[in-house]
């Protein structure tokens, strides 16, 4: 009896020492990395050009819902906001880069000017889509999918906060209440009712709304929410991810199923990144199925159909036939070779010649934003 009692002590605070504590939680300076540095893998745009910030300055107010409602579908969840919010965080980055005091200035007004349009405030939130149908209607790609645009509205949250991070030592005090406005009424909206909800399937962009989260506690400086944020979402990754690497929904989406599994472990990789960064301790537990879901990036790259061949008994929703397939690594993934090197240890293998957007990841600049994870894995070092 003495021995088990002893035995369940000891599972009991090894349970405890995994948990991440607000005392255990230090932010980096700039969210993902402690000082903003010259990166090769970032595109060189500045505020000095004039189509660059005229195409930034005509998103200010613009109504992502009714953009959203009138071309949206079930298959493509639209760039119209996206696009232009990389491009500025891109200017920002080189604006910090090389100290250019007006374009860092530019960039702070263009965050101000946002906050004061309330920008996407007018978006569905996820209360409201209970009266809206289902993605996929009828299995019609072309069906409206109001998820798509709410999760629009969180995704820009977290492209907002991880840059105006970046610039709020260079705003005045009353810039960040201007912001903190904004961000504490869409935080409101669209997070805190139901970001630590249940979620039974399916791991994607931004953490399902936990790298959100993370910018939301780093712009507030808010330890305590980090940490249950973080405690959280280990959980949800370690039910979500399989003993065997594979992503509960993702890896089985038919056609398109490597392409959803490179979304959601890269998805998982940067926000455990930020998490190891800020102090926090993975899980054993969770570090093995990272490992092991990093290793079938591999697989699927030189063998697909043995990837393919895991049999899974759930039913599985949007899972695209042939004609709609996407048989290679996700191309928005930039620096998942980085990612997988730095969080599990495994060589990224893109051996497989018509694994066609492997050189654009690992080398070829375009965008220089990964709209995964919210930062440029590339320009960690």
């Amino acid at each position: 009896m003495k021995y088990f009692a002893i035995i369940l002590i000891t599972l009991l605070s090894t349970s405890v020492l995994a948990k991440t504590t607000s005392k255990d939680i230090t932010f980096a300076n700039h969210f993902f990395t402690e000082e903003v540095k010259q990166c090769d893998a970032m595109p060189k745009n500045t505020f000095n050009s004039k189509f660059l910030l005229e195409d930034f300055q005509n998103i200010i107010g613009f109504d992502w819902s009714a953009e959203h409602t009138k071309n949206g579908t079930s298959l493509d969840s639209g760039q119209s906001m996206l696009g232009p919010v990389k491009k500025w965080k891109v200017a920002t980055h080189n604006a910090l880069v090389n100290k250019n005091e007006a374009n860092i200035q530019i960039a702070i007004d263009l965050a101000v000017d946002l906050a004061e349009a309330n920008q996407l405030y007018n978006t569905i939130n996820r209360a409201e889509l209970q009266h809206k149908p289902m993605c996929w209607e009828n299995s019609d790609p072309n069906a409206p999918c109001y998820y798509h645009e709410y999760q629009g509205a969180v995704h820009f949250f977290g492209h907002y906060l991880t840059n105006v991070i970046k610039l709020k030592s260079s705003m005045t005090k009353a810039e960040i209440a201007i912001i903190d406005k904004y961000v504490e009424g869409m935080w409101k909206r669209f997070m805190k009712p139901d970001v630590w909800g249940k979620s039974d399937r399916g791991f994607y962009q931004f953490a399902n709304g936990g790298m959100t989260t993370l910018t939301y506690a780093a712009w507030t400086g808010d330890k305590k929410l980090a940490a249950k944020e973080i405690n959280f979402r280990f959980k949800e990754i370690s039910k979500l991810f399989l003993d065997d690497g594979y992503i509960n929904n993702n890896s089985f989406r038919g056609s398109r199923a490597q392409w959803y599994h490179s979304l959601g472990l890269q998805s998982a990789l940067g926000y455990v990144y930020i998490a190891k960064l800020w102090c926090a301790e993975v899980p054993p537990k969770l570090q093995k199925k990272l490992t092991a879901s990093a290793e079938l990036v591999n697989l699927a790259i030189v063998d697909w159909d043995k990837f393919k061949s895991r049999k899974w008994d759930a039913k599985v929703r949007n899972a695209p036939g042939k004609d709609l397939a996407r048989k290679f690594t996700h191309q928005h993934a930039y620096g998942i070779a980085v990612m997988m090197k730095e969080v599990t240890g495994v060589e990224f293998d893109p051996t497989r010649s018509d694994d066609r957007h492997a050189s654009m990841r690992m080398f070829h600049v375009r965008e220089g934003i990964d709209e995964i994870t919210g930062f440029n894995a590339l320009c960690l070092n």
